[in-house]
């Protein structure tokens, strides 16, 4: 896998990164630790942002890999709703795969983006609770779409 791009927090800790797994065709995004809002909203737009710049590479599939987040998700899933997902739907992008963390506010924010993705009515997403099930769901998902 290509590592895209290391976020880091006000105490210099690593709490995002994105990679791009070429052989497999998709996005990776593994979340570490606390994140604030702020934190959450920069690491969607990293994910946003190069979806927009490489159209081209027709990536439909995110594994968003929460197992080690700690927390929730706040006012930020108005803006994923509103800004996100519609961005990342316009930039190719169809499955996103949430592997669960054991943190229950983690879970519950987990559901919440499942929640939003489906009124919004643009990205389908699957929870699993390994990045293998993840994975699997998403090789599925990019044999059918090529």
């Amino acid at each position: 896998m290509q590592k895209l791009a290391e976020l880091k927090n006000e105490l210099d800790e690593i709490y995002y990164e994105l990679f791009y797994n070429e052989q497999k065709h998709y996005l990776y995004a593994n979340w570490i630790g606390f994140s604030s809002s702020q934190d959450i909203v920069d690491g969607a737009t990293v994910l946003m942002h190069w979806l927009e710049q490489n159209r081209d590479k027709n990536v439909s599939c995110y594994i968003n890999d929460n197992r080690q987040f700690k927390g929730t998700w706040g006012v930020e899933m108005q803006w994923v709703t509103e800004v996100w997902t519609p961005a990342v739907y316009n930039s190719g992008l169809r499955y996103c795969a949430l592997v669960l963390s054991q943190d229950i506010f983690a879970q519950m924010a987990a559901a919440a983006f499942d929640e939003a993705s489906a009124e919004v009515g643009k990205l389908t997403t699957r929870m699993f609770n390994t990045f293998e099930e993840a994975e699997k769901w998403v090789d599925e998902k990019n044999r059918v779409n090529v």
